[in-house]
């Protein structure tokens, strides 16, 4: 595998539990995807990241179905990085924020995250955050950054979105609420142009046309 050293898309699922530290030698590599086996002993195992940072053009990268050992190096090009099926424990690593603030994507779907970090308003060029599938109760504007464009929340336990969300977030265009437990649809920002908010119990949907 390591004479393929012109792949800049590499996807694959390792047999165990420790990631294979051939794919640092993938120079070239833009894109990294590493999915979890369908083996539930595996699963259950820890991500041992190896030694990535000499991947300095990877500017995608997807870690999923295991527990994220430490913390990842750091990856200057890296704009979309994806936690899918992890186990955060309802909390999201600290270092995402410390290490890249050039993300433009972030996806964090199903982690049993409980509380949006208000960190993730620290990631200046965000404009994609995915957080499907979580137990989130409380949409709060101050947590997101201003330049967020895409939003999707839905399969959480939302019931309260504060005022500041729509005055926060006036660039929005997308936003997804499905399967929630939201009973008034809160007022939201005027630039949104896709809006799906089905499978609740909405009892007042006034603030649309308002």
């Amino acid at each position: 595998m390591t004479a393929l050293t012109n792949l800049t898309y590499l996807e694959f699922e390792p047999y165990n539990s420790e990631v294979p530290r051939w794919p640092a030698k993938l120079t070239q590599l833009q894109t990294l995807i590493i999915d979890s086996p369908n083996d539930d002993h595996v699963r259950e195992s820890k991500y041992l990241i190896p030694e990535l940072r000499h991947l300095t053009q990877l500017t995608n990268l997807v870690l999923r179905g295991r527990e994220i050992s430490g913390e990842l190096p750091v990856l200057p090009s890296l704009i979309s990085l994806g936690f899918n099926c992890n186990e955060f424990g309802g909390v999201v690593p600290e270092f995402i924020f410390r290490l890249y603030q050039n993300l433009t994507s972030l996806d964090l779907v199903y982690n049993k995250i409980r509380k949006i970090p208000e960190a993730v308003s620290t990631l200046s060029h965000l404009t994609r955050l995915d957080l499907t599938c979580n137990k989130i109760r409380k949409l709060k504007g101050q947590c997101f950054p201003t330049s967020l464009r895409s939003l999707d929340v839905g399969t959480n336990k939302i019931r309260l979105v504060d005022d500041c969300f729509s005055q926060r977030l006036g660039l929005l265009v997308q936003l997804n609420m499905d399967h929630n437990e939201i009973l008034t649809l809160p007022k939201l920002p005027k630039s949104l142009t896709d809006l799906s908010a089905s499978s609740q119990e909405l009892q007042n949907i006034d603030s649309i046309t308002e």
